[in-house]
């Protein structure tokens, strides 16, 4: 995505009901730049995401950064971007359980 001339990403969502259409694709992640998404869904619906915040292009976009998250119910509520690392890390990894309990590392 280019805005003001910088080049930035997205991380955007399209949902679409067991059998039907998708709807229009949400920003999940916005204003930061985004690398490295990672999702899961649990069985009831609901989806969990984690990507690494990227820094900004220069050399250093393959340095560690903040990790966020985001989940989205299967009824389309969102929370908004949680940073879930203290410490700058890489490649999140995100699943969940039959009882739809999260993990990230």
């Amino acid at each position: 995505m280019q805005r003001g001339g910088t080049v930035g990403s997205a991380l955007r969502l399209a949902i679409a009901p067991r059998g039907g259409l998708f709807g229009p694709a949400r920003a999940i992640a916005t204003p930061t730049n985004v690398s490295q998404p990672s999702i899961a869904i649990a069985p009831g619906g609901d989806a969990i995401f984690a990507w690494r915040a990227s820094l900004p292009a220069g050399g250093e976009q393959d340095a560690d950064a903040p990790i966020l998250a985001s989940v989205r119910t299967r009824t389309d509520r969102a929370t908004g971007s949680q940073a879930v690392s203290v410490i700058p890390g890489s490649d999140p990894q995100v699943r969940t359980n039959r009882q739809g309990e999260a993990v990230l590392a």
